[in-house]
């Protein structure tokens, strides 16, 4: 309860600011902001108007993710198309240094799984984008790629069946 009532209070607050104030606190998509306080923000800013890109954290957390395409407590409403999204990107020569150590010492190369974890992350960010834009809250049978490019370019391919849900409690 007292949750809500700070989340009340808060969006009591937020529409006395001016638009200007709050579309810079929406663009900076400061990591100590609640994802509810952010929320709360770009309600405001719609509801004003406004057309915003929705921040990476919130678009994934509302989207509803599976590797597979047999969801238990979900029914699906309508299919979308199937969609896919890609990265590529360079190691980096930090990178590389670091994964010639790691693979001379038989160790795992932290840089190289940082810059693939990111590539993956952003990958499904699109998937998630091209979702949205659809109308889709939800994208199944989700499969991820990946290819090692000439002159250490990484490739992360990741491709899915966008669709309309609902949760069954």
């Amino acid at each position: 309860m007292a949750n809500n009532e700070s989340i009340e209070g808060f969006t009591k607050q937020m529409n006395k600011e001016d638009t200007s104030y709050l579309k810079r606190i929406w663009s900076i998509h400061d990591p100590s902001w609640s994802d509810e306080k952010l929320e709360v923000i770009g309600d405001i800013l719609i509801s004003r108007g406004e057309s915003l890109a929705i921040p990476k954290r919130l678009l994934i957390k509302k989207m509803f993710l599976s590797t597979t395409a047999l969801l238990v407590n979900v029914n699906i409403l309508r299919y979308l198309g199937i969609d896919s999204a890609e990265v590529v990107l360079g190691t980096g020569l930090f990178s590389e240094f670091d994964a010639a150590i790691a693979d001379f010492e038989g160790e795992r190369s932290n840089s190289f799984q940082k810059k693939l974890q990111k590539a993956k992350d952003d990958a499904i960010y699109e998937l998630c984008e091209k979702a949205a834009d659809k109308g889709g809250n939800g994208v199944i049978g989700i499969k991820f790629d990946i290819n090692s490019l000439d002159n250490n370019i990484l490739m992360v391919f990741v491709s899915g069946t966008i669709v309309e849900l609902e949760k069954i409690e």
